[in-house]
């Protein structure tokens, strides 16, 4: 698996045996990518996923990431318990600005 992001076979290779989407975008354009998929009813969802790949925005982490995640999962267990989602998600964008000292919106 040497150079496993700069090859597309290899890339190719792990969606075929593991289901590892490619995140090499040249892969996009590879013969299985075309083809249709006979559990999707012969769609070829692999081409459609690859176009759509490009509407997909760059995900940012800073340092408060792991804070917010851990309120983002604070959160899905209260609603797990039974509190309104609105209101599960305000308390949690409230200690999300407490405990980072930023506004949030």
């Amino acid at each position: 698996m040497e150079y496993f992001a700069t090859t597309g076979d290899v890339q190719m290779m792990a969606m075929d045996k593991y289901g590892l989407f490619p995140s090499l975008t040249s892969a996009y354009d590879m013969p299985a990518f075309k083809n249709e998929v006979s559990f999707f009813g012969g769609q070829k969802i692999w081409e459609l996923f690859g176009q759509e790949m490009s509407q997909i925005p760059t995900p940012y982490y800073t340092k408060d990431y792991a804070i917010a995640m851990d309120e983002a999962v604070k959160a899905q267990a209260d609603v797990f318990n039974g509190k309104d989602p609105a209101e599960a998600l305000k308390a949690a964008a409230g200690r999300l600005a407490d405990r980072t000292k930023r506004t949030v919106n």
